[in-house]
């Protein structure tokens, strides 16, 4: 009067009386190398993945850093040279993209014509070559690394 009830696994299998590992047992040994090379194949596309991210912030960062330069250059280009506020401004700019202990020096011809610092009381001459050189450390993901930039205006002459 009672019957055994049997179970359906999965594959849609009855399982009766041991007929599921019997099935294991014959399965191609090959489904699971195939198996485990798609999962590597999916493994290594993440990492990939997640390394073209981590360039493609340093890029980022690295565009973000050459405005910066570019912003401090057409200021002393303007002026000859950077008062207080321009560099402290152009200081919270690298900061903000990820510049640590950032350093801004400014270098060109005086009105004397001789090489050096230029600041508010010895400007650079108009129209000389000027150099603004950004300095500092970035961390990008996995990569921390010292960063020097240097950009020079064209002269006039």
């Amino acid at each position: 009067l009672w019957k055994k009830r049997s179970s359906v696994c999965l594959t849609g299998y009855r399982d009766q009386g041991g007929h599921m590992k019997k099935r294991l047992k014959q399965m191609d040994p090959g489904v699971i190398e195939n198996a485990l090379a798609v999962f590597l194949g999916i493994f290594v596309m993440a990492a990939l993945f997640f390394l073209m991210l981590s360039v493609i912030s340093g890029i980022q960062m690295k565009n973000r850093i050459d405005q910066t330069a570019r912003r401090a250059v057409l200021l002393m280009e303007t002026y000859g040279y950077l008062d207080e506020y321009s560099k402290s401004d152009l200081t919270v700019q690298l900061e903000e993209s990820g510049v640590t202990d950032p350093k801004i020096r400014t270098l060109g011809y005086d009105k004397k014509g001789n090489w050096g610092e230029v600041n508010k009381s010895a400007p650079a001459a108009y129209g000389e070559k000027i150099e603004v050189e950004i300095t500092g450390k970035v961390d990008i993901r996995f990569l921390k690394t010292r960063v020097r930039i240097l950009r020079t205006s064209t002269s006039k002459n």
